[in-house]
């Protein structure tokens, strides 16, 4: 069987909805284009990244993103790379992509790139660096070194009732009885 053209697929649909050739391959072009081409459903990459131009003129971002951190530095690079860079604005006219100059289209362009950086073809591309794990690695032992102080407090607090507990019994004041809900209470002797 031969590949269908986008003419002969407008054919085939002209008769059964009484639409022209043109209009039916633009309806169909635009329904295939426009549904999963940036994100794919159920975790699969949009159709855009199976155009090899994509793909290739995403790398040449890639390329632009590394030259800007060791200008402005990491945190600064997306923003950099989405309001000045002619790379990337050449990306999105490749990939048929808009995003809105503003706040709220930066932020959306962002979560896109990060999740674009992580695919397949680009893995290698962008590694977390060591400055990003050294700083993880200093918060999560600050955070321990915290939970440690506090659990320390707590077994002190927790030895002086045990120790006063113990001096009450020694007395013979007290007797140690077993509780409805667990463990032992103390009870006064009655004299």
């Amino acid at each position: 069987m031969n590949k269908i053209t986008w003419q002969q697929l407008g054919l085939i649909f002209e008769g059964r909805f009484g639409v022209t050739a043109e209009e039916a391959s633009e309806i169909i072009s635009k329904e295939l284009f426009s549904n999963n081409w940036k994100r794919g459903s159920a975790g699969k990459v949009g159709r855009m990244w199976h155009d090899e131009d994509v793909v290739a003129s995403f790398t040449h971002v890639l390329e632009d993103e590394d030259k800007l951190v060791k200008i402005v530095g990491r945190k600064r690079a997306s923003k950099e790379l989405f309001f000045n860079s002619d790379k990337l604005k050449l990306f999105l006219l490749i990939a048929n992509l808009r995003y809105k100059a503003t706040g709220a289209g930066f932020k959306t362009f962002k979560n896109d790139y990060a999740k674009w950086k992580r695919i397949k073809v680009f893995k290698n591309v962008w590694k977390r660096g060591s400055k990003t794990l050294r700083k993880l690695r200093k918060r999560t032992a600050a955070k321990k070194r915290k939970y440690e102080k506090i659990l320390k407090d707590q077994n002190i607090m927790m030895e002086h009732g045990q120790k006063k507990t113990k001096d009450l019994i020694d007395s013979g004041k007290y007797e140690k009885v077993a509780s409805m809900y667990g463990g032992y209470t103390l009870r006064k002797i009655q004299d």
